[in-house]
Order: C-alpha cells, then sequence, then structure tokens
C-alpha cells in the first residue's frame, strides 16, 4: 500500500501551535490521545493543514469550550460588579 502526501499539505508541530495559539507539548498531546492527526516523516512528525483548519473553525465556534471559558472572567468581574452595587 503506498501513500502519497504532497509536503505543502503539511505543517509543523511548532508551527500548528502557534496558528492554534496552544503551546507545542498541547499539540503533541493532542497527537497521543488521537485528537489531532499527525503524520511522522522520518523522524519529524508534521500536521496536516486541513486538521489546523479543523480546529481553528472548533475554537472560533461560539460555543466552544475554549471560547466559553474565556468568558468566564469578565462574567465574576460583572457578577462581582452587580453583587456591590446591589448590597
Amino acid at each position: 500500500m503506498e501513500i502519497k502526501v504532497r509536503t505543502e499539505d503539511l505543517v509543523s508541530v511548532a508551527d500548528a501551535a502557534k496558528e492554534l495559539g496552544r503551546p507545542r507539548v498541547t499539540i503533541y498531546r493532542w497527537i497521543e490521545a488521537s485528537k489531532i492527526v499527525g503524520i511522522k516523516l522520518s523522524a519529524v512528525l508534521f500536521i496536516p493543514k486541513s486538521e489546523v483548519e479543523r480546529l481553528k473553525n472548533k475554537q472560533s465556534h461560539p460555543g466552544s469550550p475554549r471560547n466559553i471559558m474565556g468568558l468566564l472572567p469578565k462574567f465574576e468581574k460583572v457578577l462581582r460588579e452587580y453583587s456591590k452595587q446591589t448590597n
């Protein structure tokens, strides 16, 4: 069985991490947990650009956990200010 991969369709782990705003170690963990596809060529891991785009789209979805967690500190601040006003 032969699989052909064009290198212009791949990015390094470092580039994927940068595009996704995550540490490289997170990308390696996602690969290990099968949350993202990694392709090993010789001793170097690459990520298909399509996987990076899929994760970017998932992160930008309004209901994604990352976006919800990003709103939590703002919500807590508003709640504290409201509590001060009502007391």
